[in-house]
């Protein structure tokens, strides 16, 4: 085995500190170094996902909100939201040192449904450490009946809470 040798540091050539230098390159913030604020005539970019905003994976009812004096015609023509629900769903198995610790509580997250109506993703949004992973672990196995917007088959986000109680 060869030896391994080490750069020896008083050797090395180092520089000494100029704080004027410094000064010189470092200057506060101006108001010029801001992007412009976007305004009202820029496009904004479109959605990538329908967000239903469905709590605990059931659906929640959109509310109807006619215009005044539209007729039955035009409401025909509106958007048509059928929101994912929730076809078989697995408990979570509490976590034996949560349960050791009496840790319990809900546990918040939002989980993306795919076309096929899969759970694809979820990301916790709060909930006790402990109880987190059991939470997004379950939800994970749900099987939802995809979301349709006009009759298509979309992809959406539903905010689920899993709660975890004290017995």
């Amino acid at each position: 085995m060869e030896p391994v040798t080490t750069p020896n540091r008083a050797s090395s050539p180092t520089r000494q500190f100029n704080a004027s230098s410094l000064a010189e390159r470092l200057r506060p913030a101006q108001p010029t170094d801001l992007p412009d604020a976007p305004t009202a005539a820029q496009p904004a970019a479109p959605a990538a996902r329908v967000n239903l905003g469905a709590i605990t994976g059931a659906p929640v009812p959109l509310p109807a909100m006619p215009a005044p004096g539209a007729s039955a015609a035009k409401q025909s023509k509106s958007s048509q939201l059928q929101q994912a629900e929730i076809v078989s769903r697995k408990p979570p198995v509490y976590p034996p040192l949560a349960r050791q610790t009496g840790a319990w509580g809900e546990v918040r997250l939002v989980a993306t449904v795919g076309v096929d109506g899969k759970v694809r993703d979820v990301k916790v949004l709060s909930g006790h450490p402990l109880l987190q992973r059991a939470a997004a672990d379950a939800v994970r196995t749900w099987v939802y009946k995809p979301a349709m917007l006009n009759g298509a088959v979309v992809e959406t986000q539903s905010q689920v809470v899993v709660n975890f109680s004290k017995q």
